[in-house]
Order: C-alpha cells, then structure tokens, then sequence
C-alpha cells in the first residue's frame, strides 16, 4: 500500500468510477508505483464488474497515468503495471493531458535461473493472486487504415475496450473513430469518447454516423485497386507473345470457317 500515491491520486479530476480504479491500484503498489494485481482484484476493489475494469484500465494507459510493464499478454500470470507518479503529482486528465509526464520505465522482476529438464523460468515475487487470461480480440483483425495515428498499443486500447461487442460491430466502431478523428468532432480526450460510443454499442443504440466516410473511402480504394489490377493484367496479355499468337491464331480459324479467301500478298502476284 502506497499512502503517497493514493494522497495524489485524490486531488485528480476523473469520474468516480475511474478514481476508484486508480485508487486501487495505488492501495496495491509501492511508493515507486510497480504493482501487479489481478484485474479481478481490481474489479472487487471497486465494486465494478471486471470488463468495466477491463475498459477503465484502458483508459488510464491511454491517458498515460498507467503504463503495462511486464507480462504485457497476461496469461499465466497478472500483467506488471507502473504508476506515473509525476503524472499523479501535476498532471489533470480532463485538462487535455499536456501536464502528464512520461511513466518512467522499470526494468521487469528478476528471475531465477532455469531449471535443469524444466523449460520453466519462474519470476521471484511472492503471490497467491489469481492469473488473468489474455484479453479477447486482437488488433490485427481490424482494419486500421484509417487510424494511423494510432500506436500498436493505442490499438490494444480500443481492442481492449471493445470487450463484450458483438465482433460484427467492431470495425464500425472503429470506422467511426476514424471519422470522426477526421472531422475533428472530438473535443476531449479520444478514450472517453470511444468509451461512450462502446457504451451505446452495448445498450443497441449505435448507429454509425462519423464510420460512413470512411467506409466509403474504404470501398473507392477498394474499386480503384481491382480497376488498376485489371488494367496490369490486360496490359500483360497484350504484351504476351504467346497470348498475341492465340489471338492471331484464332482470328485466322474465323476467317477460314467464314470462307473469306485470305489476301494475296505481292509475291504472290
């Protein structure tokens, strides 16, 4: 438990639900800010079901006050988190962001040296918390033409955050991030606004609006691509040799079943 950090974490503005997360992350670090919690402990620290815990953890790394340290996959055990404690001490989430300082890297835990007929490497810190499983979905499914702004890591964000939408839904959703990045009809931090529009998408009552451009623009590309692979592909039987004497060839056999005499050449006269 870090007094220190949860004495900063109060003076921050964020909405409630996220201060309780951040908070518990806090009660569970150190003074430097390394913690390593289960997103299920998280969840019962705030009493807040584990994928909203899930998205309000996103949200915090994207913001830049939370930062994945170690075991960025989960899995076999709980991810490693590092706290931006010069974050904490000035800077103001809703404010835009520009005050955040940078987390500091930690180097990862020490481990011990493997085992003779074990592929095992066991990590040297002492816990009874329960595994995380990897999260669902993965950023490679999408289609991120539109967003290329968006880090590797800002794309885990917004996978991360659409748990528990229907897949069919996610690369509207994300078209309509693209869109309305592009149109510049964000005014807060893009998180928070993606949140809500993951929220509608649970509720049933999005509907996509910013996503129509760009999936227009994804479908012009797409039409101009097939065009100009048609183009290069007619190009390249015309310059065939082989496929220039097909033609020839079955040009001639026309002209013979039609009974047209062949023109006489000059050295025939």
């Amino acid at each position: 438990m870090s007094i220190k950090l949860m004495n900063l974490a109060w003076d921050i503005k964020m909405s409630p639900t996220m201060k309780l997360v951040l908070l518990a992350m806090c009660d569970w670090a150190n003074d430097t800010g390394f913690c390593f919690p289960s997103m299920l402990t998280l969840a019962n620290k705030a009493c807040i079901s584990k994928r909203q815990c899930q998205r309000i953890m996103s949200e915090l790394i994207a913001m830049t006050l939370i930062a994945v340290v170690g075991n960025q996959q989960g899995g076999t055990g709980s991810r490693r988190y590092q706290i931006n404690v010069a974050g904490l001490r000035e800077g103001d989430p809703n404010g835009g962001g520009d005050k955040l300082s940078p987390v500091a890297k930690v180097p990862p835990a020490p481990m011990t040296k493997k085992r003779e007929g074990s592929d095992a490497v066991v990590a040297r810190t002492k816990s009874n918390h329960q595994s995380e499983p990897p999260l669902q979905g993965t950023p490679h499914s999408i289609n991120w033409s539109h967003l290329p702004q968006l880090s590797q890591k800002e794309r885990v964000v917004v996978v991360d955050m659409l748990d528990g939408v229907a897949e069919i839904q996610h690369q509207d959703i994300v078209d309509e991030l693209a869109g309305a990045l592009r149109a510049k009809a964000i005014k807060a931090q893009w998180p928070g606004w993606f949140r809500g529009v993951v929220r509608q998408a649970l509720a049933g009552a999005f509907v996509p609006n910013h996503a129509l451009a760009i999936q227009c623009d994804r479908q012009r590309v797409a039409r101009d691509a097939q065009e100009a692979e048609k183009r290069r592909a007619e190009e390249k039987r015309r310059l065939d040799p082989e496929a220039r004497a097909r033609g020839l060839a079955a040009m001639q056999a026309a002209i013979a079943q039609l009974g047209i005499p062949p023109k006489e050449t000059k050295s025939s006269k």
